[in-house]
């Protein structure tokens, strides 16, 4: 499950990882240094319905899809931080 514009597979085994090793992401701040690219956005997907600080760290070239990051922001439940 990869496309372009998302990898949800690797959301989950990140996920997974997250929860074995520190007991969750939830109230974590989690940094993704890398182009916004497909995990970025699976990344903003998660953070629509779970709560935690998502820092993005990349240059103003390899930004993640406006559109994806918009809606992202607007529900509201992760503070999402550009770096």
């Amino acid at each position: 499950m990869l496309t372009g514009r998302s990898h949800p597979c690797q959301i989950l085994a990140d996920a997974m990882t997250l929860q074995e090793h520190l007991g969750g992401f939830e109230g974590k701040k989690i940094v993704y240094l890398g182009d916004g690219n497909n995990i970025v956005h699976s990344w903003l997907q998660l953070a629509m319905h779970f709560s935690f600080h998502f820092v993005i760290a990349t240059s103003p070239e390899y930004l993640p899809c406006p559109e994806i990051l918009k809606q992202a922001k607007e529900v509201g439940k992760s503070t999402i931080e550009i770096s």
